[in-house]
């Protein structure tokens, strides 16, 4: 790819990427090849929640190509764009035909997807300065996105089960996500109000903490998390 397309893409989109590197545009679609891959080698073993990211995967492959195109032609990115929407209308059918999701849950989804994966494309690039080639940050924006979706299906998909149901395993799963978007929070809000002083922090620590990761899991786990995770210790424990 010539340099002077690079270039201008990267000024006109306000990019900054990692100096002396190539801009790494195939790294786009290792991750989502790689998951639509194994879901097609595994057909019978694959569980729906691995099927519905494969269609995600998918999603985000059609939109890697989009900002692709893009750069070959030095055009400005947007998260909404005629391009951006289509992408998401037709890849929104696919879930309504291979899983036989309702229409509303299909483009929801779709649409979701499409526009944090942008969004958070152009966080990067603009937010952490030659940390990351253009590939690169597109990895790193496609986990992000899996894992934010993963995270908000599973909590809605466990938490319209009764909480008897849910097995020690489900539980686990719950409490480690719901740690981990915390921490997402929590590190998001510090950059973003650029908190520095250790009083400030700790504050900012307990108040995000526990209402993006406390009070929600014992509302869904109806019981306190932190005393089952004290429970699942204890009772690991041989008493003598």
């Amino acid at each position: 790819m010539p340099a002077k397309i690079t270039e201008d893409f990267l000024i006109k989109n306000n990019f900054s990427v990692r100096p002396n590197t190539s801009k790494g545009l195939w790294v786009f679609f290792l991750l989502p090849i790689s998951l639509i891959t194994a879901s097609f080698k595994h057909p019978i073993t694959t569980t729906p929640t691995y099927k519905l990211v494969s269609l995600v995967s998918f999603t985000l492959l059609c939109n890697s190509l989009y900002i692709t195109v893009k750069c070959l032609k030095n055009e400005r990115l947007k998260a909404i764009h005629l391009w951006s929407i289509t992408i998401a209308l037709s890849t929104g059918c696919l879930y309504f035909i291979c899983l036989h999701k309702g229409w509303i849950f299909s483009l929801s989804t779709s649409l979701f997807t499409t526009v944090l994966f942008l969004k958070s494309y152009t966080f990067l690039l603009r937010n952490f300065k030659e940390s990351f080639s253009l590939g690169e940050a597109g990895l790193i924006a496609q986990g992000f996105t899996i894992f934010i979706y993963c995270v908000g299906h599973n909590i809605v998909v466990n938490n319209s089960k009764n909480v008897l149901r849910k097995s020690n395993m489900q539980i686990s799963t719950i409490i480690i996500q719901m740690g981990l978007l915390g921490l997402l929070a929590l590190a998001y809000t510090v950059f973003k109000f650029n908190i520095r002083t250790p009083k400030s922090f700790y504050i900012t620590t307990f108040i995000i903490l526990t209402s993006t990761v406390i009070m929600p899991l014992h509302i869904m786990l109806n019981q306190s998390p932190i005393l089952w995770i004290f429970g699942q210790i204890l009772g690991d424990i041989p008493l003598f």
